[in-house]
């Protein structure tokens, strides 16, 4: 019996001293020390992400957003600017290219319109395309 526990004790300090040997962390630091390759683009691959990129832009330049709807606030210069009632947020948009849908009188600051725009909502400098305008006249 006592053989067994000898035996038994010498295999856990063999295990345990194995497991903890000084070899065993240096190998640990080998690998935390192994360098990331560096990767470096080559001018095919720049090229190739360029001409996705721009493919990217032109086609979200030419898919259509849902309709907005808004309040007009200014209409002059081929710009309109409208304001969501929801959210008090001004919205600019270019009618230089858009199908305009007007009722009797034009559209006037205080109407109600409807537009659909083309690619990404605008800002002041740099409005968004509208492409159909629909006049709600609220009066």
């Amino acid at each position: 019996m006592k053989r067994k526990y000898a035996a038994v004790l010498t295999l856990v300090l063999a295990m345990g001293m194995t497991a903890c040997s000084p070899d065993r962390k240096e190998e640990a630091a080998a690998i935390d020390t192994i360098a990331e390759p560096e990767v470096t683009a080559t001018e095919e691959s720049r090229e190739e992400v360029m001409e996705d990129t721009k493919e990217y832009a032109a086609f979200e330049e030419t898919v259509e957003a849902d309709p907005i709807t808004g309040i007009v606030e200014s209409y002059a210069d081929n710009t309109i600017i409208i304001k969501d009632p929801g959210d008090e947020i001004l919205y600019y948009f270019s009618t230089k290219d858009a199908q305009i849908v007007e009722g009797d009188p034009p559209i006037a600051v205080g109407d109600k319109v409807e537009i659909t725009y083309r690619g990404m909502l605008g800002d002041e400098k740099n409005p968004g395309e509208a492409v159909k305008i629909v006049a709600d006249i609220v009066k």
